[in-house]
């Protein structure tokens, strides 16, 4: 089961959470700082999800004709680089990239968790899902505390390329590792 293939599947969903909770306690943070309400840090939570949840689907069938490494990695190049634009410092850009992100970051979850799936041996594909399972909340336990901490002691600027080099270095996991 722990193949580098397989450890390299864990390592891509662990980064990949690892971003999502880092900025997940900033986002609002963020949008008050730029001069925005509860509302539209509601707003920017909302043009996230949205194409997170509804482009799954059509990256699903775009694996089965490019293959899984393809659209992971154009996903965690995705989230990466996103990530580096949010640097602008404008609300009306942080909402559109927002969604951006939500589509990457749906690319990313379809594609690992398959990959996850096609890697793992039928015999031991539910002890395969239960480790996989482990990577978010391994990142939800610690990444929203550090995101706090980078933001708080770097502002804008610290946790947005902390977020680069985290969806970067899934990227390079990615490359280097996926069948």
């Amino acid at each position: 089961l722990y193949t580098p293939r397989f450890v390299g599947v864990l390592a891509t969903n662990l980064l990949a959470f690892t971003q999502w909770f880092s900025l997940q306690p900033v986002i609002p943070l963020i949008v008050l700082q730029l001069g925005g309400d509860a509302t539209l840090a509601g707003v920017a939570f909302a043009v996230f999800s949205i194409p997170s949840i509804t482009m799954r689907p059509i990256f699903g069938r775009l694996i089965d004709r490019v293959g899984n490494k393809t659209v992971l990695l154009a996903g965690t190049l995705g989230i990466g680089l996103l990530s580096l634009a949010y640097l602008v410092g404008s609300l009306a850009v942080l909402v559109a990239l927002r969604a951006l992100h939500g589509i990457a970051w749906a690319a990313v979850m379809t594609s690992v968790a398959s990959l996850m799936a096609l890697l793992a041996p039928a015999s031991r594909r539910g002890e395969a899902a239960g480790i996989f399972d482990l990577m978010p909340g391994t990142a939800q336990m610690v990444m929203p505390a550090v995101g706090l901490l980078v933001y708080h002691a770097t502002g804008i600027t610290g946790i947005f390329l902390a977020a680069t080099v985290i969806g970067l270095a899934a990227a390079a996991v990615v490359w280097l590792s996926a069948p």
